[in-house]
């Protein structure tokens, strides 16, 4: 089927597999970049916008925690209460506001579950410094000093939740990172393979293409030296439908036009050989200017047969002693005019020769004895 294309579409479909492997790699390489990227937008706002959510939320609790360690220790008055107080509503609104962005990020329900109890620690350390500023303001300072290590028991809870998550998101990040090392390298194989494959096809069609075309030239070229050498016994097997094989067809054509105009051309030379003067070839087995050459033939044998007919009909005539007309060699041109001139001559000796015969015998018979032929109006014998 692929031999039969003609050209153009060949080489259009040579174009069209390059060009497919191209969209195929090109699609699957900006398909790949976007996964890579969607995964690395995700990366960046779920696990290190997180990150950094939970950093904010660590300042906070320390700076809180560091306030109320001194408030207790080296500020233990009301107004040291006070900005307890204002730090732990500020800190507060500052850690609240950071937990909701950081649930904004949310992957799934084990981030979901470490969050609230993020803020539960939070909301109990939150409590413990809260319980400090009422003992600072009632001047409780044994019990200030006790519940200090109630708010440090409730921060350890908070860093260690902070750990988990931390952790969570580390995790979650590496395995992003693995993830998209492992597609950009799968992707990177897949382009790879797609290209070598759309290569492999594309240098398969070229080879196809170059071959359906080269081959049959080629023997067409070999059949063209032979009959340029006179050889019209050529036979060219080209069998398929492209603009070769309709080149094919018509130089088939051609030489099979070529063999009937030789076979009659030999034909008539054989026929004139053997004397068959008479013999012609049909002009409607051939065309155009193949038909003008065999007409041409016949035609030069007809222009023959006339004066050789005639001069038969004259030299028959001749031997049977039968006068006719001399010929008319007004209508003849060339050698047919020297020949109709020469065997008018042989009519004019005989017939000179005869007027002498019988001129003698006359006189003979009258007695005239002495009468004689001039023999100077004869030559030869």
């Amino acid at each position: 089927m692929f031999k039969n294309l003609r050209i153009g579409s060949k080489l259009f479909m040579c174009f069209a597999v390059i060009l497919a492997g191209l969209v195929i790699v090109s699609v699957f390489g900006i398909i790949s970049i976007g996964n890579l990227t969607s995964a690395d937008q995700k990366m960046y706002a779920q696990n290190l916008q997180g990150i950094n959510y939970l950093a904010q939320i660590t300042d906070n609790y320390y700076s809180l925690r560091v306030t109320c360690i001194k408030t207790v220790y080296q500020n233990f008055s009301s107004d040291g209460a006070n900005a307890l107080q204002t730090e732990l509503g500020s800190d507060s609104n500052t850690i609240d506001q950071a937990i909701k962005s950081y649930e904004t990020t949310i992957m799934n329900q084990e981030d979901k579950t470490n969050i609230d109890a993020l803020k539960n620690h939070i909301a109990v350390y939150e409590t413990e410094v809260g319980k400090i500023v009422t003992m600072v303001k009632s001047d409780d300072k044994e019990g200030a000093t006790i519940e200090i290590v109630n708010v440090a028991n409730a921060a350890k809870e908070v860093s260690n939740q902070i750990d988990v998550m931390l952790k969570f998101n580390t995790d979650a990040a590496t395995a992003t990172q693995t993830s998209n090392k492992v597609l950009g390298n799968s992707s990177t194989l897949i382009m790879i393979i797609i290209a070598v494959i759309a290569a492999a096809a594309a240098v398969v069609f070229a080879i196809f293409v170059t071959r359906s075309i080269t081959r049959p030239v080629c023997k067409m070229k070999t059949a063209m030296e032979r009959l340029a050498d006179g050889n019209v016994d050529v036979y060219v097997d080209i069998k398929t439908k492209d603009e070769v094989g309709s080149l094919a067809t018509a130089f088939k054509k051609v030489i099979e036009s070529i063999r009937k105009l030789v076979d009659d051309a030999n034909m008539l030379s054989a026929a004139a050989v053997e004397g068959k003067l008479s013999t012609r070839a049909d002009t409607s087995q051939h065309q155009g200017e193949y038909a003008m050459v065999v007409e041409g033939i016949n035609n030069t044998l007809d222009a023959i047969m006339e004066p050789v007919n005639e001069v038969a009909e004259q030299l028959d005539s001749l031997s049977k002693g039968i006068s006719v007309d001399y010929i008319n060699t007004d209508k003849y041109n060339g050698d047919f005019k020297i020949i109709g001139e020469n065997v008018n001559n042989v009519r004019h000796a005989i017939r000179l020769i005869i007027s002498e015969a019988n001129l003698l015998a006359e006189a003979a018979m009258e007695g005239r004895l002495e009468t004689r032929a001039d023999v100077n109006m004869h030559n030869g014998s």
